[in-house]
This record gives C-alpha cells, sequence and structure tokens, in this order.
C-alpha cells in the first residue's frame, strides 16, 4: 500500500506493507509526489536509447544535423512522455540539460588540437555541445514549456481543474511543503 508521506493514519495497518513507491504503467510513483525515483530509473534508459541510435558506430560518417535529427527523434521522445507526467524541478531540469550537452559532445566527436590537455578539450567540448543544443533547444525548456501551455490550457475556462488550481495554489501548497521543513 502507498500511504502519501506525512499523512497520520491511526487505522490498523496490521497485515498491510507500506511501500515508499510503486512501479505503475511506466513510471515510478513515490510516496512524497517526487519524480527523482523516475528520474533515476530514466536516465539508464536514456543512454540505452542513445547508444542504440544516435551513439552507434555505424552512423559515424553522418553529418552533425542528421545525428542531431536522430538525437531529438530518439532519444528526447523516449522521455517526452515522462516529461508530461512530472512537474518541472530546476534541479532535474539541470541534469536533464546536462545528460544532452554530454550526448551531443559525444556526436560532435570534436578532435583535440595540438598541445592541448584533456581538461581544456573537455571544456572545449561541452561548451561547443552546450551552444549546439541552445540552437536545437534544451530538453529542459521544452518540458518547462509543455507546463506552462498546460495551466494555460487548464485557466482558459470554467472546469474542476481550474477550480482546483484556484483553491490549491502556490501558497497552499507553500504551507503545505513547510510542515516538513
Amino acid at each position: 500500500m502507498l500511504v502519501c508521506k506525512g499523512l497520520v493514519n491511526d487505522a490498523d495497518m496490521t497485515g498491510w506493507k507500506i511501500g515508499l513507491g510503486l512501479y505503475w504503467l511506466g513510471h515510478h510513483i513515490s510516496n512524497d509526489g517526487g519524480v527523482r525515483p523516475d528520474w533515476l530509473a530514466t536516465k539508464p534508459k536514456m543512454w540505452s536509447v542513445f547508444w542504440m541510435n544516435s551513439g552507434n558506430s555505424n552512423i559515424n560518417s553522418l553529418n552533425i544535423e542528421t545525428k542531431l535529427s536522430l538525437l531529438m527523434r530518439s532519444v528526447y521522445s523516449a522521455i517526452n512522455w515522462k516529461l508530461a507526467r512530472w512537474p518541472y524541478q530546476k534541479s532535474i531540469a539541470e541534469e536533464l540539460d546536462g545528460v544532452q550537452v554530454h550526448m551531443v559532445s559525444i556526436l560532435q566527436r570534436l578532435p583535440r588540437l595540438e598541445g592541448e590537455d584533456g581538461v581544456s578539450w573537455s571544456r572545449r567540448s561541452l561548451r561547443l555541445a552546450r551552444n549546439s543544443c541552445s540552437t536545437i533547444g534544451l530538453w529542459s525548456e521544452a518540458w518547462a514549456r509543455r507546463a506552462i501551455d498546460w495551466h494555460d490550457h487548464i485557466m482558459r475556462r470554467p472546469s474542476i481543474l481550474k477550480d482546483l488550481f484556484m483553491c490549491q495554489n502556490s501558497d497552499w501548497l507553500q504551507a503545505r511543503r513547510s510542515l516538513f521543513v
């Protein structure tokens, strides 16, 4: 049984196993509503999809635009459906962008300059990859845009979801969070 974190329950729980999370329909759902367990399970799957598609050595001869296009069609689409459920979080967004930049730096296959040490080469490679990611669009920005678009959609006309948003707004959420801090 999954009980929300912080919920005081006086019922007799004999015979029930209380869990911290569960796996349901492809999502790791935790008792605190966080997405960290789902993100930690998703990251290795993203790398698996990357190495099977964009990072595959059979496509080394393709140009970088084609490789980036394949990256967006394979890896991004593999995580995009998860982003629909996840509330936007800055820390996970930064990690998501880090994964994207790392993948793009691998695809760019930037050669070392003569006399360049490993640290300088790595910094240069990641900087150029970050520039490429900014050009094609950071995945965290798409995630944030999706959350904003959904909120705008809900607020457009009267609905039960709009009433819920108005009742349990950011002030309500902050008051609930302060109980556990």
